[in-house]
C-alpha cells in the first residue's frame, strides 16, 4: 500500500505508516516493483480498492513446496527457476519440475528423462501407486 492508515489501538487512533517491503523483481504485466507479502510475492500495483489494479502473484507455496525470494527473483529475471525438487500432486506423488512464468502466470515445467529412464522408472515402478522401487 502506498498510503498512510488510521489504527484504533487501546482507545488511542494511530497512524499506520506502510511497511518498507523489499523488492524481488519487476512485475511481468505492468513493470512495478514485486514485493514480499505475508502469504505471496505480489505486484506492489495492487489495490483492495480498485479492480483495475495490477492481480500479478506469486505464492509462497506451491504444491507443497516453499518458494524461496532467490527463486522468485530467478523466476523474475529469468522466467524461469532451476529445477525444484519435492513438490506434491493433489493425489499426494512427489515430483520435481521447474517453475516458468507464461503470460504473468506460474506453470511448471517437467525436465525430459532420457529413453533410459522411462524405462527404468517403468520396470522400478509399483504398479498400484507408482512409486519407485529401486534407490535411483
Amino acid at each position: 500500500y502506498n498510503t498512510a492508515r488510521l489504527a484504533l489501538e487501546e482507545g488511542e487512533v494511530k497512524i499506520k505508516l506502510p511497511e518498507k517491503r523489499e523488492t524481488v523483481g519487476q512485475c511481468p504485466i505492468c513493470s512495478k516493483a514485486v514485493v514480499e507479502g505475508t502469504k505471496c510475492y505480489y505486484c506492489s500495483g495492487y489495490s483492495k480498492e480498485s479492480a483495475d489494479s495490477c492481480s500479478f502473484a506469486i505464492w509462497k507455496e506451491i504444491a507443497g513446496k516453499a518458494i524461496s525470494s532467490t527463486q522468485v527473483m530467478s523466476l523474475l529475471e529469468k522466467g524461469k527457476t532451476d529445477l525444484i525438487s519435492g513438490f506434491v500432486s493433489k493425489s499426494g506423488k512427489r515430483f520435481d519440475a521447474i517453475l516458468i512464468l507464461e503470460n504473468g502466470k506460474v506453470n511448471f515445467q517437467f525436465p525430459e528423462k532420457t529413453p533410459t529412464e522411462r524405462i527404468m522408472k517403468y520396470l522400478f515402478s509399483c504398479l498400484n501407486c507408482s512409486l519407485s522401487l529401486s534407490n535411483t
